[in-house]
């Protein structure tokens, strides 16, 4: 997460610099860092536990990639093909 977080700072940073000057090619990119470096601070957030599924940005993720169910465990049944450790996950 401090990796994240940091790059959530410097690409703001770098952002509100571009502004100061008016340049726009370091403009552009900084403004996909933060974009970037904000969706992956969900995700994390998501996969410790400290984001509900009923969130916004979750939902809206479940919507547009078709997933339903609890994080990462429709992964865990497409690698095992269902096996019995992902059916164990999944009741718990």
């Amino acid at each position: 997460m401090g990796l994240t977080v940091a790059s959530l700072i410097n690409g703001f940073i770098w952002m509100v610099y571009a502004l100061l000057m008016r340049d726009v090619y370091v403009f552009i990119p900084n403004v996909c860092a933060v974009a970037i470096a904000a969706v992956n601070l969900n995700l994390y957030q998501w996969t410790q536990g400290k984001l509900e599924n009923s969130h916004w940005f979750i939902l809206f993720l479940q919507k547009r990639f078709n997933v339903k169910g609890n994080k990462s465990l429709r992964v865990i049944q497409s690698i095992g093909g269902g096996s019995r450790e992902a059916t164990t996950l999944k009741r718990q």
